[in-house]
């Protein structure tokens, strides 16, 4: 008996080392330098591992004959080789050498020569000194989207990002106004708005809004992390939203690309850059000038922008950077409608008086380290000196402008930051794990005045001496923040990444209003100017964790939840608007984000990411209809109105026709795609002891928003793209108004857009074309309480552009 056990046991052993041998070796880079965390497969089995942090691997059970084995990483270019395993073989080297496609230069992911995307992609787990295991998150390749970048135009652009409401103010691309999950999407500020990884919107504590978009054309990548990021940015709920710009090509001197537009309404957008390396050198640099009449009567602009970046690279682990922008524009801004004008004629405007003017001047110094092959350095010191003003008529727009002395608001900014990360990959109980921590150093100033300026009606941006209802107020605003997050991988496929951030806010008003008193028939009975102010300073620590869990290498589910915290702005405390009042009680925002969801690729072939989401509110500060109990006027209150939850499900899904077709073909310069990108949520008031609130719709959040496109790419640098947009109708107040007077509260109804672009490459020489609004549909996506309104703020109907691009 035991004998037959023996030779039982014998022939498993002995058939086991027969058809399952050992294949190791190592992944490097063609630089020599290891590769870990790559994923080395056999092709056409379900057989893999990932290297380890010397980029070494062992493959076991490998069955014998001839086998394919391969190589992916998420930086470098995908490597083959074909072996053959005999049965006296029982350990088999393999060693990979793989090409870099994504090249680090200061911190900044800059693709190199790759093939092509279709647009968008997942962040990886690691990404510089970043962590996105677990998170929510899209990678904008902008390179390969076919759209309207000289209008920046945002239905394209964002068309594969999820749940994205966007509020369309003007056509030029002037400003970016998106929001994710119910959050309001005025000038993009519910996310954290960065530019290469810094702070760009005007104060990112006591004004979180961003006046400067950067040109679509000068632009790499825009990442979008969920409200996960808190953790890591800044407490927004809506995340962060990262404009990656380019980088001058690596293998050339000097390249100079220039891209000249026309289109409808007087559009001429001219964008001329150039870039390369010398030596140790890598620059880029841009000048653009955009023009236009607008849409509507009154609306013309003028904006003229300055980019330059250099990266100075003394030796292969450091790496000091430079960024320069300057930006400025002028636009007249065409008012509002009331319901019924915009019924009879959305083009209209009576508003011939109101201007605005953006100037933006930021910069950056940044320095990134990689100490050794397990620690990474990077450091950026941000500074921002902008200004914005406002100047018209800012009456209701049911009344006719009585061309008096125009309202003038002015606002100065001056900012500065440093952030600085620190990335430590190390093994434990043999699995790799990774540690992200850092602190943030942030100082803001805004210096706000308002009174009156001109009776005329050109862009004269000075106050009238001697105005006794004039305000004038600064809030500065102080932030530390520590924050570290860890990557702990329990196994090769689970993964769960605990965090914390610890903030310290300070936010200050300081400052002083004129206040007169005036009989019933308008006669000054007194006056006097009255000096106040405040100071608020909180301390709180922020908690999260996220999972990932890799089903094979190319599904993955995920989820987290993560504390998130909004403190309130003062800055907007004091302002004289007929049409919005301020609760002088507002408190901070509280709450959560929390994710769900299945993520991954079949292939090429197919790719799709669906999430399950609730964003959760304590003391959510929204916007109420009100009337005034003397003047029998309607206006907006800005105030906490009550628990909040919004809950939802995400959903994206992109196929390959050609591919799915022709599963054989190696020629991947074709395409034929199409995505379907579909929101449903619901946010409701919870437990208000208001019954004009309790269970209410929240303002601004659409249950349904969808968009679906198609586009085809031969192999003769032919693309067009066609989009399709829904947004379903929904409330801009707390108390679901139907309808006011004035239009500022009310319904937004239900609408939809198309939008066809096609490019075309020859060589050195680029035609691009297309139309916006196809079917030239009359919408609109606000309802304004003040600039750019007060009012409905009509969409531009059908329009039309034309780019050619040399590139030398």
């Amino acid at each position: 008996m035991k004998a037959y056990v023996s030779t039982i046991l014998f022939l498993f052993v002995a058939l086991t080392n027969i058809n399952a041998q050992t294949v190791y070796g190592v992944v490097k880079s063609t630089k020599n330098e290891p590769v870990p965390y790559a994923t080395i497969f056999v092709n056409k089995t379900s057989i893999a591992i990932r290297t380890k942090l010397d980029g070494s691997f062992e493959l076991s059970k490998v069955p014998l004959g001839q086998i394919e084995i391969g190589v992916s990483h998420v930086e470098y270019s995908k490597a083959f080789k074909t072996i053959e395993i005999k049965s006296s073989d029982t350990r088999v080297e393999v060693n990979f050498n793989v090409e870099i496609k994504i090249s680090n230069i200061d911190g900044v992911e800059a693709y190199a020569k790759k093939e092509k995307t279709n647009g968008i992609e997942r962040l990886p787990d690691v990404q510089g000194v970043y962590l996105y295991a677990g998170k929510k998150n899209a990678n904008l390749v902008i390179p390969d989207i076919v759209g309207n970048s000289a209008t920046n135009n945002p239905r394209q652009i964002f068309a594969k990002v999820a749940g994205l409401n966007i509020w369309e103010s003007d056509g030029a691309g002037l400003q970016l106004s998106i929001a994710a999950r119910g959050l309001n999407p005025s000038r993009t500020s519910g996310f954290n708005t960065r530019l290469n990884g810094y702070d760009m919107s005007a104060d990112a504590i006591g004004y979180p809004e961003s006046y400067y978009t950067p040109p679509t054309e000068a632009l790499q990548n825009i990442q979008v992390v969920r409200g996960a990021a808190s953790l890591q940015y800044g407490t927004q709920f809506g995340g962060m939203v990262n404009f990656v710009k380019k980088q001058g090509p690596d293998s050339l001197k000097a390249q100079v690309v220039s891209r000249q537009t026309v289109g409808s309404f007087g559009l001429f957008n001219s964008f001329n850059s150039v870039g390369g390396t010398i030596k140790k050198w890598n620059y880029y640099t841009y000048v653009q000038r955009k023009q236009g009449n607008g849409w509507r009567d009154n609306s013309g602009f003028e904006m003229n922008s300055y980019f330059g970046n250099v990266n100075f690279k003394p030796n292969k682990r450091l790496t000091l950077g430079l960024d320069v922008t300057l930006m400025n524009y002028v636009a007249q801004q065409a008012g509002g409608l009331t319901d019924r004008m915009f019924e009879l004629n959305p083009r209209q405007s009576i508003r011939e008086r109101n201007w605005f003017n953006v100037t933006w001047n930021l910069a950056a110094f940044k320095v990134n380290y990689n100490i050794n092959e397990n620690i990474k350095f990077e450091s950026n010191t941000f500074g921002l000196l902008a200004s914005r003003k406002a100047l018209g008529f800012l009456g209701g727009i049911n009344r006719i402008d009585p061309l008096e002395n125009r309202n003038l608001l002015s606002d100065q900014y001056k900012n500065f930051g440093n952030e600085t990360r620190i990335l430590h990959n190390y093994e434990l109980n043999g699995n790799k794990c990774n540690l992200a921590f850092g602190f943030r150093l942030y100082k803001g100033f805004l210096d706000r005045r308002q009174g009156f300026g001109s009776a005329n009606s050109d862009a004269d941006f000075s106050f009238i001496p001697n105005n006794p209802e004039s305000s004038e107020y600064i809030f500065p605003s102080k932030n530390v923040a520590f924050f570290a997050e860890n990557i702990f991988r329990i196994t090769e496929n689970l993964s769960i990444t605990p965090g914390a951030r610890f903030e310290y806010i300070s936010t200050e008003s300081d400052g002083h209003f004129g206040q007169i008193y005036r009989d019933l028939a308008g006669n000054i009975l007194d006056q006097e100017k009255i000096e106040e102010s405040d100071k608020r300073t909180r301390s709180f620590p922020l908690f999260g964790i996220g999972v990932g869990y890799q089903i094979n290498d190319q599904t993955e589910f995920y989820g987290n939840i993560s504390q998130n915290y909004r403190a309130m702005t003062f800055n907007d405390m004091r302002v004289i608007n007929p049409s919005l009042s301020v609760d002088p009680n507002l408190q901070d925002e509280k709450g959560h984000n929390a994710d769900l969801g299945l993520r991954g690729k079949i292939g090429k072939i197919f790719n799709y990411d669906f999430t399950l989401f609730q964003l959760a509110y304590k003391q959510r500060i929204g916007l109420v209809q009100k009337v005034d109990p003397e003047l029998y006027r309607a206006y907006r209150l800005r105030t906490n109105i009550a628990d909040a939850k919004t809950h939802g499900l995400e959903s994206f899904m992109e196929l390959d026709i050609y591919r799915l077709c022709f599963t054989d073909s190696s020629n991947c310069s074709k395409r034929f795609t199409v995505f379907s990108n579909i929101t449903v949520m619901d946010a409701r008031y919870k437990d208000s002891q208001e019954p004009a609130y309790n269970n209410k719709k929240v303002e601004l959040v659409p249950n349904l928003l969808m968009k679906y496109g198609v586009a085809y790419q031969n192999s003769k640098g032919f693309t067009v793209s066609y989009n399709f947009s829904y947004t379903s109708s929904h409330y801009t107040d707390a108390t679901n108004a139907e309808f006011s007077a004035n239009a500022v509260n009310g319904v937004i109804p239900s609408y939809w857009v198309m939008d066809l672009s096609l490019k075309q490459d020859l060589g050195k020489w680029r035609f691009e074309a297309g139309c916006n609004n196809l079917t030239n549909n009359m919408y609109f996506t606000r309802r304004a309480a003040g600039y750019p309104g007060p009012g409905i703020i009509p969409s531009d109907g059908r329009s039309f552009y034309a780019t050619v691009q040399l590139t030398l």
